[in-house]
């Protein structure tokens, strides 16, 4: 299990067993959730299978590549300015409004 390898959970078994989390959730982030889950795979994958022809399939491979890792960038960037703790709190906060809504 990826989250207790890399330690932001631990996994008990037994009758008191349960799985908990590694560390405080204020000091855990999206990031470190979605590394953890993801490992090395990419949001984008570039197409290797486009014929190369001309000026755009030529180079498109390499110029989406590039587009992805800074997209990834990004989503990694924002990932890590938010909090599990906070993340909860937010959800809480959507459940209440819908709960009021009804």
């Amino acid at each position: 299990m990826p989250l207790v390898r890399d330690g932001l959970a631990h996994s008990l078994e037994g009758k008191n067993g349960g799985t908990r989390l590694g560390r405080p959730s204020a000091e855990i982030t999206l990031r470190d959730i979605y590394c953890s889950v993801m490992g090395t795979k990419k949001l984008w994958i570039p197409r290797p299978d486009v014929p190369q022809r001309r000026l755009v399939s030529s180079n498109v491979e390499r110029f989406f590549e590039a587009l992805a890792n800074d997209a990834e960038e990004a989503v990694l960037g924002l990932l890590a300015t938010r909090t599990l703790h906070q993340s909860l709190e937010e959800l809480d906060n959507l459940s209440d409004s819908d709960r009021s809504s009804v």
